[in-house]
């Protein structure tokens, strides 16, 4: 599960060791300033939630990490909710990317 909070994604997860058994459940929180890209794969025969981290350090703790990106299957159930946060998700990056700018042009124009 993913949760999306103010300021940071927060990952509720059991990894399976030995292809059936569950690990206990991990919590893993990862600032929004540290999220490069997330993306909504959609095909023929799955779907796939792409997060892609700007620095290697917040992807290495999941299972399923390959270098700064994270890769999950999503099960059918899943994916109109799945699109859903993807797209708040999006927003609020847009969100904190304006703010950013906003607040550098103040600086810059002295205000």
């Amino acid at each position: 599960m993913i949760h999306l909070e103010t300021d940071s994604l927060r990952f509720e997860f059991q990894s399976k060791v030995a292809g059936f058994l569950k690990s206990s459940i991990k919590t893993l929180e990862s600032p929004l300033s540290e999220v490069d890209a997330i993306e909504y794969k959609p095909s023929l025969f799955s779907t796939k939630l792409e997060l892609r981290f700007k620095s290697l350090q917040h992807a290495q703790e999941f299972p399923e990490a390959d270098a700064n990106e994270v890769v999950s299957e999503l099960k059918r159930r899943d994916r109109s909710d799945a699109k859903t946060f993807v797209r708040k998700v999006k927003l609020q990056l847009v969100s904190k990317d304006l703010d950013s700018m906003l607040e550098m042009t103040n600086e810059t124009l002295g205000q």
